[in-house]
């Protein structure tokens, strides 16, 4: 291993520097300092209306960018300032619990990753001399020529950015990371890692960010999966479509998390997965279903989900599938891991309604003592806007039906004075006076949509579900 070259000294010093400042300290950005001070009302941060000045482009983009690229770029941060102006009003935690799962939103995210990655790569194919055929300089020079700037474009308080594009920063960290100098890292079972570098101030640099990035936890959800072999399902005992069961269970447990969320607390809800294999659940807002803590104690559970431990948990999707948190778009779907967290997600649907059933109808008493994400979830999931006020045992909590694409335009234009358009592709966005704009997916002829996104779409066009289901089935259903 040779010495530290002299003239490069500076250098790493200088990009460590510049990860705390990224890592710890994004508020000293251009765009953010007092609009995000402007942005905060009673302690919620409030999402403002669009400026021209938050989606202006760096000079030195059309110098790195194909054309094609600026003018697709350009295209998507004109869908993401429309998308901005449905969200202004709204708490950024309302919305990240409201536009949890909505599938414009998705869209959204996934065509901002398809460009992001398709930039990194373009840039990937022309080596500069500046990075000395040196893949750890590739990856500093990219950070400062992109990545910085998405940062500050996905994260910026106020905008409501981040709930669609909060997980596409992380994202494109790792995507750069293991195209650069992430192919001489070597991560161990343990959480170790060790480094293909000759220059051993590489080595404390890389860990430094590794560790603040939280991509020292690459690829751990197998070495997990491993741990807990007796989880998984049994090859003879797989249902027939493993993965919509998955998906199945997924939204179970976002339906759930309204009546649960107030109360629910972790470490007094430790779920036996199998013999000697304990876990514990908590709720999730950005485009997850939630988080386990996986211990083979009960002890080692509560522990670890009061954050006593540095054990990284098992993020669960939208589809049911597990997900790192630090790379929250990589899915897990080989057949071994999908057997096992089969084997780990059934147990915990099965408590968690259990439990459900058990709480019942929630009463409102104070808004204000209320949890941000049960605040949230409670203003989705319950009836409270009605004539009677809030909910009360003797009036059971009202059951809002899943209707077809047809149906369901059909009573928002003609019972609620809705206004339907058309949008990009096949969206659907309706928007109703006195309320936000929801945009619905129409990607399937006259669908069924679920109750989670009716709820969504009600409490975001301002309609409460008694009023709602009152017209659908003509009288109020009840459980």
């Amino acid at each position: 291993m040779s010495k530290p070259n002299p003239d490069l000294l500076d250098y790493h010093r200088a990009q460590r520097d510049r990860i705390q400042n990224s890592l710890d300290a994004l508020l000293s950005s251009s765009s953010l300092g007092k609009e995000m001070h402007d942005a905060i009302r009673d302690g919620e941060t409030i999402i403002t209306a669009p400026r021209e000045r938050d989606y202006r482009l760096p000079a030195h983009f059309s110098k790195t960018m194909a054309p094609r690229r600026l003018t697709r770029l350009r295209e998507l941060l004109s869908e993401l300032w429309q998308y901005r102006t449905q969200l202004v009003g709204l708490s950024e935690e309302d919305a990240k619990v409201i536009y949890n799962g909505d599938p414009f939103t998705l869209l959204l995210r996934d065509e901002f990753v398809d460009w992001s990655v398709g930039h990194l790569e373009d840039r990937l194919a022309k080596p500069s001399v500046k990075d000395r055929g040196d893949p750890y300089n590739t990856f500093w020079r990219l950070q400062e020529e992109f990545l910085y700037w998405w940062e500050n474009l996905a994260l910026c308080p106020g905008t409501g950015h981040g709930v669609a594009l909060a997980e596409v920063a992380s994202h494109l960290h790792w995507v750069l990371f293991k195209r650069t100098w992430g192919r001489g890292v070597t991560f161990g079972a343990n959480g170790s890692c060790d480094f293909d570098f000759d220059d051993p101030l590489q080595h404390e640099l890389a860990r430094f960010y590794l560790s603040r990035s939280g991509l020292i936890h690459e690829g751990r959800i197998p070495t997990i999966a491993r741990a807990f072999p007796s989880v998984a399902v049994p090859i003879e005992a797989m249902p027939e479509d493993p993965r919509a069961e998955l998906m199945c269970m997924a939204s179970d447990l976002r339906e759930v998390q309204g009546r649960l969320a107030r109360s629910f607390a972790p470490e007094d809800h430790v779920i036996t997965i199998t013999e000697g294999v304990f876990a514990t659940w908590i709720w999730a807002t950005i485009h997850r279903a939630g988080v386990v803590f996986i211990s083979d104690s009960p002890e080692g559970a509560c522990h670890q989900a009061l954050g006593q431990s540095g054990v990284i948990p098992v993020g669960i999707g939208l589809d049911g599938l597990p997900t790192e948190l630090a790379v929250p778009l990589k899915r897990f779907d080989t057949e071994a891991m999908i057997r096992w967290t089969l084997g780990l997600l059934r147990p915990i649907h099965e408590h968690l309604f259990r439990e459900w059933e058990r709480v019942g109808p929630i009463i409102e008493d104070n808004h204000s003592e209320v949890a941000d994400i049960a605040l949230a979830s409670e203003a989705i999931l319950t009836d409270e806007d009605t004539e009677e006020g809030p909910q009360s045992p003797a009036r059971p909590r009202v059951r809002v039906p899943a209707v077809r694409t047809s149906k369901l335009l059909s009573v928002l234009t003609r019972h609620f004075d809705c206004e339907v358009r058309r949008g990009k592709g096949s969206e659907i966005s309706i928007f109703r006076p006195g309320g936000h704009i929801y945009t619905l997916p129409g990607h399937q002829k006259n669908t069924h949509y679920p109750t989670w996104m009716i709820r969504a779409l009600l409490k975001t066009i301002g309609v409460t579900p008694r009023e709602f289901a009152e017209v659908v089935c003509r009288r109020v259903q009840t459980h």
